[in-house]
């Protein structure tokens, strides 16, 4: 059979396909644990989430399959000839099941943001425009199973449809971002001081540092995931005639399946997490006045009031002396002590006159 012309250049396409392969594979290991504590913790989850997760680990299993069959063909099987690295079944296959993944998972993202909301309009819009970067991704795979049964000319076919590809790649990361902003602003928003209370002495588990870790997981996953996206793009029209940009391509679906699992085991940390911060409350002294007088005309009060919001500061304590003209004063200690009976405030006075 007749080859591709295909250039074989050691860097940018087989060590470019070797490396994408090695961090694919990387990141399909840390899948597999991720798998393994999902089931290890949340072994009686729904339904609906369990095939989430069996249909996702499937796929990676297959892609995972499909890259490492492509790259020892065109490494072994055509080792040595210019014509090694044409368009192969193998190569199309990946291309299907990295789409699949990345529709899951943004469809799942898209779900949590409906979750959240309340509102089907945002969620809308991911799932439209995630089954667009689907169709997109089939239809180029449509293309690639011709293409092999003609003459395979991986070269051709990218240029044919150069389009589809940057059309589909671009989707796919404005999703990510759509997905992560809106995660974080209905997050931002249900979240408040009145439904978690900070936890006075343990600064970690503080109701703003509880949302802004939510909120920078959400930011960082998200922006792997667009910005990988986007670096096929460059990549692709930087050095099209290069296999760099699938090399990238090929880690994107390992991105996306981390996601997925990371966001279900970090569920009973989040949980624990914000249910300690709900269940405690702030221990503040009742609104207290005291005053002590002396002879002479000395006289001591000391006024307490807390009664502010759990947002806002406590009134510190005003004290006032009123010292006689022949009074002169060495020392005052105050000991407050708080229990469940009504505060008992003991005034240690030392005054020489």
């Amino acid at each position: 059979m007749e080859k591709s012309a295909f250039n074989p250049v050691a860097d940018e396409n087989l060590g470019a396909m070797m490396i994408g392969l090695a961090l694919s594979l990387v990141l399909f290991g840390v899948i597999i644990i991720q798998s393994y504590t999902y089931y290890q913790r949340f072994g009686h989850d729904r339904a609906f989430i369990k095939v989430l997760v069996i249909a996702v680990l499937s796929l990676e299993i297959m892609h995972s399959l499909t890259i490492t069959f492509t790259i020892y063909r065109n490494t072994v099987t055509f080792s040595g000839l210019p014509t090694s690295g044409p368009n192969s079944y193998p190569l199309t296959t990946s291309v299907i099941f990295e789409v699949l993944i990345t529709a899951i998972v943004q469809g799942f993202f898209a779900f949590r943001i409906y979750h959240l909301s309340g509102t089907l309009y945002i969620s809308l819009i991911c799932w439209t425009l995630s089954l667009l970067r689907l169709g997109g991704g089939l239809a180029l795979a449509a293309e690639g199973y011709f293409d092999v049964s003609r003459v395979p000319n991986t070269v051709l076919l990218t240029t044919t449809y150069a389009w589809l590809i940057t059309m589909s790649l671009i989707v796919g990361a404005f999703v990510d971002v759509l997905i992560a902003a809106s995660l974080c602003y209905y997050l931002k928003r249900m979240v408040t001081p009145e439904s978690l209370k900070p936890c006075v002495g343990n600064p970690e588990y503080e109701t703003s540092q509880i949302v802004d870790g939510l909120i920078n997981w959400i930011v960082q996953t998200g922006l792997i995931t667009s910005v990988a996206s986007i670096v096929v793009v460059i990549a692709f029209h930087v050095r099209r005639y290069a296999e760099i940009w699938f090399a990238i391509y090929m880690v994107t679906a390992k991105l996306y399946s981390n996601s997925f699992f990371v966001s279900l085991n970090l569920r009973r940390h989040r949980e624990d997490v914000l249910s300690m911060a709900s269940s405690l409350r702030f221990q503040t002294m009742p609104p207290m006045d005291i005053s002590v007088s002396m002879v002479r005309g000395a006289s001591f009060r000391l006024a307490y009031d807390d009664t502010d919001s759990i947002d806002s500061s406590p009134t510190p304590p005003k004290v006032s002396l009123n010292l006689g003209s022949d009074c002169h004063l060495s020392g005052i200690d105050l000991e407050a002590r708080q229990n469940p009976s009504p505060p008992r405030i003991a005034v240690l006075s030392r005054v020489r006159y």
